[in-house]
C-alpha cells in the first residue's frame, strides 16, 4: 500500500508493495487524515456507555460528579484529544491530523444508582432443554403431555435438515467428474422438500411457537462430511485408530452443513441463529475430527453459537456454563457445555452409556433423575446456565434394552424439577436460542445508572454484539435512592424487593437503549 508521511519542510511517500520506498512527493500530493472521532473514553474508570461515533453528547453516574476523571483516546494516533472540565460537565475536543476536522464530545455527570445486569427477571440460573435428531415420538410427548402440565417448559429441537428436503446437485464446472450442489437465481440451495416430515415439523413449529419452543440446526447430514470443501473422498479415523474411507462428496459438502441447513430452517419460519454439534462414530468410537473441522461452524457465519455434546462428569459445576465463559470468546460460543441425559448401567458407580446387557428397567427407572437435577441445582447455586441434550423419550412400557433414550417419567421429574425453581425465580427456563442471545450479549453488556435533574434514575446499557441481530432484553438490577420504595416503567409499576435494607426494581431494557424510571 501507499502511505504519506509530513516531515518538517517536505512530504514524502511510503510505498511498501514489492519492497519499501521512501519518496519525496509535492505538497498537493499529500492528504492529511480528517478521523476526529474517538476510539474509547473511560469515566472514573469505568466505559462510557453507549460510546458511538454519531451521537456527541452523554449523561452519565458517578461517585462524585464535580471531580471525575476521563480518560479518552481517539480513533487516529495522530489526532490530538483535549479534556475541559467545567464542574460536573467535561468536553473533550478531538483534532483531527489534517488540524482542520474537529468534534466535541460533552459528558454530563450525575450521582450514580447502583445497576447491574442480572439473569432474566432476576432469576438464579438457565435451564435449556435440546432434544437431538429430531424425533417426532418424542417433539409430540414434550409437547402435548409434558408441557401442559409445566407452565415453564419450552425447548429446542435440534433438526438434521436432510430428513425435511433432499439438496439438488448438478455436474461440476470443473470437469472432474465431481458433483456441486445447484443453487437457484438468488443464491440460495435446490431442495425438494420430504413433505410429511415437512409438515409435521412446520405445523408443530408453528403451534407451539408461542410457548417457545423452536428448531435448531444438529447439521443437514449429522455424518462426516470430509476436511474441506473440495469435494472427492477423504480418509478419516476414528479414536481407535482405525482408518475409513468416506464416500465421494460433491464440491461445497462441509459449507453445506451449515447453510442449507440454515436456509431450510428459516423456510420453516425459524431463526435459524443456532445449531448443535453432531457427536458422530465410526467402527464403534467417536470419530477423530481435525481441528479445522471443528472450527467451521463459527467460522461459517451461518450461526452464532452451538451446543456441543457432552456425557456427565464427576461433577457438574464443571458442566455449568457462566457468563464469564463469553466474553468475546467465539470458541466458547461454540462449545456450550450440556448434559446428556439418557439410561444408565445401574450396576456402575458413576453414571454411563449403557449400550450393554447389565441393568434392569427397574434400576433404570431409579436412576438418572438426581443426577441431572444435582446439575440443576449446582447452575442455581452458581448462578450459571445448564444445558441439556436430549435424545428419545420413551414411554415406560418401553421394552427396548439399548440405546440413547429415557423414560417419559424420568423426562417429567426433571422438568417437574426446573418448574417448581421457575416459579420461585430461581431459574429461567428458556430455548437454546433465547439463552444464547441473553448469555452473549450479557457476557458484554455495559450498564450505567445516574440521578437526574427532575429524580427519576436514567439507566443506560449498551453491549458489544450485532445490533442486527441481538435484540434481546437483558434484566437490570437498579437500586433506588434511600428513602423511595417503588419506580414506573412509563405507566408499568415494577416490581419492587429489598436486599440488605436496600430497594430494587427490575427493568428489561434492550441493549443499545437507555431506560428512565419515575421515583416514588
Amino acid at each position: 500500500g501507499t502511505n504519506y508521511i509530513y516531515g518538517e519542510t517536505v512530504f514524502y511517500k511510503i510505498t511498501t508493495s514489492g519492497g519499501i520506498s521512501v519518496t519525496e512527493v509535492d505538497e498537493s500530493e499529500f492528504t492529511a487524515p480528517t478521523n476526529a472521532n474517538l476510539a474509547s473514553v473511560t469515566v472514573d474508570g469505568e466505559p462510557l456507555v453507549g460510546l458511538s461515533t454519531d451521537k456527541l453528547n452523554y449523561t452519565v453516574g458517578v461517585a462524585d460528579p464535580l471531580s471525575m476523571d476521563i480518560v479518552a483516546v481517539a480513533e487516529e494516533p495522530e489526532a490530538t484529544v483535549e479534556i475541559a472540565k467545567n464542574e460536573n460537565t467535561a468536553t473533550i475536543t478531538v483534532t483531527a491530523y489534517d488540524g482542520q476536522t474537529k468534534k466535541v464530545y460533552t459528558i454530563t455527570a450525575y450521582e450514580k444508582v447502583e445497576s447491574s445486569v442480572v439473569n432474566k427477571n432476576g432469576a438464579d440460573a438457565i435451564v435449556t432443554y435440546v432434544f437431538d435428531d429430531g424425533d417426532k415420538t418424542t417433539a409430540t410427548i414434550v409437547t402435548e403431555t409434558l408441557a401442559p402440565k409445566y407452565d415453564s417448559l419450552t425447548g429446542s429441537f435440534a433438526l438434521i435438515t436432510k430428513d425435511l428436503a433432499t439438496l439438488s446437485t448438478v455436474e461440476g464446472v470443473e470437469g472432474d467428474g465431481l458433483l456441486e450442489y445447484e443453487f437457484d437465481e438468488n443464491g440460495d440451495y435446490v431442495y425438494t422438500k420430504k413433505d410429511a416430515n415437512w409438515e409435521y415439523w412446520k405445523t408443530l413449529l408453528n403451534k407451539y411457537d408461542d410457548s417457545g419452543f423452536e428448531g435448531i440446526s444438529h447439521t443437514h447430514t449429522h455424518a462426516y462430511i470430509g476436511e474441506n470443501d473440495n469435494g472427492g473422498s477423504f480418509e478419516y479415523k476414528n479414536t481407535s485408530g482405525t482408518v475409513f474411507t468416506s464416500e465421494v462428496f460433491p464440491i461445497g459438502n462441509v459449507r453445506k452443513e451449515y447453510y442449507a441447513s440454515n436456509q431450510i430452517l428459516r423456510a420453516l419460519g425459524e431463526r435459524a441463529l443456532t445449531m448443535v454439534g453432531a457427536g458422530l462414530t465410526a467402527g464403534g468410537a467417536m470419530i477423530d475430527y481435525t481441528d479445522n473441522y471443528r472450527e467451521l461452524p463459527q467460522k461459517s457465519g451461518a450461526f452464532i453459537g452451538k451446543r456441543s455434546t457432552y456425557t456427565y462428569p464427576t461433577t457438574p459445576e464443571v458442566m455449568v456454563n457462566n457468563v464469564s465463559d463469553f466474553v468475546d470468546s467465539v470458541e466458547n460460543r461454540f462449545n456450550v457445555k450440556s448434559y446428556m441425559v439418557q439410561h444408565y448401567n445401574a450396576s456402575s458407580t458413576a453414571p454411563k452409556d449403557t449400550n450393554a446387557s447389565n441393568y434392569s428397567k427397574d434400576a433404570c427407572l431409579a436412576a438418572g433423575v438426581g443426577y441431572w437435577t444435582d446439575y440443576i441445582n449446582k447452575a442455581v447455586e452458581m448462578g450459571g446456565w445448564a444445558a441439556f441434550c436430549f435424545h428419545n423419550i420413551k414411554d415406560d412400557s418401553n421394552t427396548e434394552t439399548k440405546g440413547h433414550f429415557v423414560y417419559q417419567s424420568q423426562a417429567d421429574a426433571v422438568f417437574k424439577h426446573s418448574d417448581e425453581l421457575a416459579k420461585e425465580n430461581k431459574v429461567w427456563v428458556a430455548n437454546f436460542t433465547d439463552a444464547c442471545l441473553y448469555m452473549f450479549e450479557r457476557s458484554t453488556a455495559e450498564v450505567n445508572a445516574h440521578i437526574a435533574d427532575n429524580g427519576n434514575i436514567v439507566v443506560s446499557l449498551d453491549d458489544k454484539e450485532d445490533d442486527e441481530i441481538f435484540t434481546m432484553p437483558l434484566t437490570v438490577k437498579v437500586a433506588l435512592p434511600e428513602g423511595k420504595t417503588g419506580a414506573k416503567l412509563g405507566e408499568t409499576e415494577l416490581v419492587a424487593f429489598t436486599e440488605n435494607e436496600t430497594v430494587y426494581v427490575y427493568v428489561d431494557i434492550v441493549p443499545g437503549n437507555s431506560a428512565t424510571l419515575t421515583v416514588e
